[in-house]
């Protein structure tokens, strides 16, 4: 063999020598969530981590449960000057390596929300191993406090979280869409708020509490919370940000007694900005189409011109509901739907001109909404049920 052979043959079984960088399962504790409280001026940083050995198995009891009672996840929490050197000091006494690569939603606590929140959210956008798909959403009182619920649904609390977002819009809000509404002109952050309730014990076995939705968190142009919207308030917002899923709407009954419950499964919102000087006006129209779900109220809805009546029912309830919710961000100087970043679309010169007193002018929109609601059918039953025919409502 020659010299040359040898020496290739060399390099090549130094080349071969294994899985030099491999990182065993067993060393790594995956980050499901990151909750961000603001504590004796600091941040408060908490990290929930799945334990895969607790996940099920004989003896386990229920999502939180997991073998012999035992907790499915661990939460660890440290306070400092930023992210970064509060999870360098939760590293420093883990014995696995911490792992964002696989981290899903990220809680932001009341207090902090109510300070600018973009330094905050400067680490998650500037280190790669934090995804930008993590959904986020603001908590009512600490985000670690909401992080540590057990649930009895989900294997994890933040599981349940992260169901409830997706449910909650048509593109629930990830850190991706965070960065950029706080980097865009025209346009203000708005995030689901989650929230603990105290249930009777007896409710669902040992459980003391349980998660939901409860509203909507407006931001201003400097990111911080100005308002919180309740269940009500917040439906008017995602209606006028065309991001409900399935809307339902109560309808009380045009003749007779008692009300008429639909879904709407098709909603278009359109916006035309008109601008002439300082007098800003912003026409927003919506289609809305939909089906009856239940009808409790003696009114029949065989004839077409009844169903007509529910309609028109149906528009002036959404109508009053998204002005209602657009006047209260106005009030709180914040733009959620962006009729800022509308005018700049669309008259690009006059947001020039007024970009830099939108504040001032923003406020003073005068918003005109017009909703044309179709009800497909009333379901396969017509007429009111258990109501005899001689008191139903033609």
């Amino acid at each position: 063999m020659s010299t040359l052979r040898r020496v290739l043959l060399i390099l090549l079984c130094l080349l071969l020598t294994g899985c030099w960088d491999r990182v065993e399962i067993n060393d790594v504790a995956f980050v499901y969530g990151t909750a961000l409280d603001w504590q004796d001026d600091k941040i408060q940083v908490s990290l929930q981590i799945p334990l895969p050995g607790q996940m099920g198995g004989p003896g386990s009891q229920g999502g939180g449960g997991g073998q012999s009672g035992r907790k499915s996840w661990y939460t660890d929490s440290e306070t400092s000057e930023n992210l970064v050197d509060a999870v360098r000091r939760m590293q420093a006494r883990a014995s696995r390596s911490l792992e964002f690569s696989h981290q899903r939603v990220v809680l932001i606590g009341e207090a902090l929300a109510r300070k600018e929140i973009a330094p905050f959210m400067d680490e998650f956008a500037r280190l790669p191993p934090h995804r930008l798909s993590s959904l986020v959403a603001v908590t009512e009182g600490p985000a670690s406090k909401v992080m540590t619920t057990d649930v009895s649904m989900e294997l994890l609390p933040l599981e349940m979280i992260r169901e409830l977002l997706r449910q909650s819009m048509k593109q629930p809000r990830s850190l991706r869409d965070l960065f950029e509404l706080m980097l865009a002109d025209g346009i203000d952050p708005a995030l689901p708020v989650v929230r603990t309730i105290d249930i009777p014990i007896k409710q669902l076995q040992n459980q003391k509490q349980i998660i939901q939705l409860n509203g909507m968190a407006l931001f201003d142009e400097n990111n911080r919370m100005v308002a919180v919207l309740n269940q009500e308030e917040a439906k008017g917002i995602l209606w006028a940000m065309n991001e409900t899923r399935y809307p339902e709407l109560i309808i009380p009954a045009p003749n007779g007694s008692g009300s008429i419950s639909s879904i709407f499964h098709e909603m278009n919102v359109k916006y035309s900005p008109v601008v002439r000087g300082d007098d800003l006006r912003m026409n927003v129209q919506v289609r809305a189409t939909g089906i009856v779900t239940s009808n409790q109220s003696t009114y029949d809805l065989t004839y077409r011109v009844n169903m007509l009546q529910v309609e028109r029912k149906a528009e002036a309830l959404i109508k009053r509901v998204i002005e209602r919710s657009i006047q209260l961000a106005q009030k709180h100087h914040s733009d959620p739907i962006g009729f800022g970043r509308l005018i700049y679309r669309q008259h690009p010169r006059e947001w020039k001109r007024i970009r830099e007193r939108w504040q001032e002018l923003y406020p003073k929109v005068r918003v005109h909404v017009s909703v044309l609601a179709r009800i497909e059918h009333p379901g396969a039953v017509t007429e009111p049920m258990g109501i005899q025919e001689r008191d139903v409502q033609k």
